[in-house]
């Protein structure tokens, strides 16, 4: 659990906070004037004259710029200034492993930009202090319908934890935590040489994990392969847990409606009882306890593991790289088998990319914001044209160019959607493929050369190909098999206090439990967390929520 990261921002300086952030931008509203959505129905198609908004953002590493260009100048800025007539001033720009903090400091010194990215814990913190813009009333009348395709597609509760006492006070920066979720890879090639089944039950996967291990699935003679691969921190195990209803980690509904804490429940009992059968017979790495997820990762890549739990993605990387060193390394991607014959319900955080875009109080022209959201969705998500691709998104030369775009929101749906719509064409029974955006005709084009034998593209079609990875993500979605976690607001103070000793507390206690320790250990664990603050943190988490 991450600390709230302005806990050092005093709600004491929010009347001099506020007084810094109303008073100088030429576009604030003046006051006693009507709010923007009193006086506009539909989006302007341009502002004339010009209007100008500040904002500070981030950047990844890798990022350029065409010489002359920089953060203020570039075919972004320029773009939105000669269609739309929206001059974005960054007023700072960092690494985006540096933007909390900066954002931080931003804060308590009260000079806020107009449009800007915060974290759950600021947006409460400005929410309280009254420094930003209620966007109910410009949403429900001018946010385009791309904006609403996007935030429906992360889920209810994405919006809903926007939702600040029944006023919607920022836009959520939409994530890809739902394409996400664990998906089963298995080496078909090791099925093929061992005579097994595919994974379609609990008992099948044991049966695979066991022979993967014990019965030298590579044919080299030795006794060094593993069934399945997970890593200190458990995070690899999420998916397995998930298939015995057991859910680490977040907040879910018991029996009553009230919230529970995932890891303390009977069910995640039973499924550290299954891996640590599973560790006692050989069937785990040994030393899983001091392995992180890279060094996790590489059992896989160099062909050590059979099983591996990763994203619809991971066909390409890391899957792909075991092909270096066997290319006839096979993986396909499966649903994961229940213990009970019960569907799996994928656990996960909520769907946001680290928090919310908001408004500073008083800027004039709020509704811009879903200007600039809609330019961004229609030139990353839904552009067909190479063209415009090659000039806003990815160039020959430069593939930084969507960084520079100054507001963004991911489509949860974005990976998913490229299987689904490159394969009528892979089926040959339909489809158009001018109607591909580029990067879905570049998948396409991967698969056919695959397909017409040139093994590069193998990647491509395991993770987007008609029986790829794609397709197990696509019928999660479909069947709505999510169990998001329930707690969907900053973090609480008791939380910040009490929680990063309850990880640790549960970390040993599970890690000492698939090494052996008496099961009966969970019950002791349990009792524990309880004691050290859980039964404080799920009181308070439960007053949260019943008066949410």
């Amino acid at each position: 659990m991450k600390r709230p990261i302005i806990a050092a921002l005093s709600l004491n300086l929010s009347a001099s906070l506020l007084l810094s952030a109303c008073g100088s931008n030429t576009e604030k509203q003046k006051a006693g004037s009507a709010p923007a959505a009193e006086i506009m129905q539909t989006l302007p198609a341009k502002y004339d004259p010009p209007i100008e908004l500040t904002t500070g953002s981030y950047y990844f590493s890798g990022i350029k710029y065409p010489q002359g260009d920089d953060m203020n100048n570039n075919v972004w800025t320029r773009t939105l200034e000669s269609e739309f007539g929206i001059k974005v001033k960054h007023v700072w720009a960092v690494h985006y492993n540096d933007y909390e903090k900066k954002m931080n400091l931003t804060l308590a010194s009260g000079d806020l930009p107009d449009i800007f990215l915060v974290t759950p814990a600021q947006f409460k913190q400005l929410h309280e202090s009254g420094l930003i813009e209620d966007l109910t009333g410009i949403y429900e009348k001018l946010a385009p319908d791309s904006v609403r395709k996007v935030l429906k597609e992360a889920g209810d509760e994405v919006m809903e934890a926007a939702m600040i006492d029944g006023k919607l006070m920022g836009i959520p920066f939409t994530g890809l935590a739902e394409e996400s979720v664990p998906v089963l890879w298995v080496r078909t090639d090791w099925l093929r040489s061992l005579n097994l089944p595919e994974p379609k039950t609990m008992a099948d996967l044991q049966t695979i994990i066991e022979a993967f291990t014990k019965q030298d699935p590579d044919g080299n003679g030795k006794d060094d392969t593993i069934g399945f691969g997970i890593d200190k921190d458990l995070s690899a195990a999420n998916g397995f847990m998930n298939a015995y209803h057991a859910y680490r980690g977040i907040w879910v509904k018991d029996a009553s409606g009230k919230l529970t804490f995932g890891s303390i429940q009977p069910e995640m009992k039973k499924a550290l009882a299954a891996l640590q059968t599973m560790y006692k017979t050989g069937l785990l790495d040994k030393e899983f306890g001091v392995k992180n997820a890279t060094q996790m990762t590489q059992n896989v890549t160099m062909g050590k593991a059979g099983v591996y739990f990763g994203s619809m993605n991971s066909g390409i990387i890391p899957l792909g790289r075991s092909r270096d060193k066997d290319p006839n390394a096979d993986w396909q991607a499966y649903p994961m088998p229940s213990i009970d014959g019960e569907a799996v319900m994928y656990q996960h955080d909520l769907n946001i990319y680290g928090g919310f875009w908001v408004v500073k109080k008083g800027v004039k022209h709020q509704e811009a914001i879903f200007t600039l959201l809609q330019k961004w969705l229609d030139t990353f998500y839904f552009n067909t044209s190479d063209d415009l691709f090659a000039k806003l998104n990815e160039a020959p030369d430069n593939n930084t160019l969507w960084m520079y775009a100054p507001i963004k929101m991911y489509r949860s749906e974005k990976n998913v959607s490229v299987y689904r719509n490159i394969k009528p064409l892979l089926e040959g029974g339909g489809g158009d493929k001018s109607k591909l955006t580029p990067e879905e005709r570049k998948v396409y084009d991967s698969i056919q050369k695959y397909q017409n034998g040139d093994g590069r593209f193998w990647g491509e079609n395991a993770s987007f190909g008609l029986n790829g990875g794609g397709k197990v993500v696509d019928q999660i979605i479909k069947n709505n098999q999510f169990m998001p976690n329930q707690f969907i607001t900053a973090p609480l103070q008791v939380m910040t206090d009490k929680m990063p000793q309850l990880v640790k507390l549960e970390a040993e206690a599970f890690t000492k439990i698939i090494q052996g320790a008496p099961i009966e250990e969970f019950e002791h664990f349990v009792a524990d967390w309880k004691k050290t603050g859980g039964d404080e943190i799920t009181k308070a988490v439960n007053d949260w929520y019943t008066k949410k």
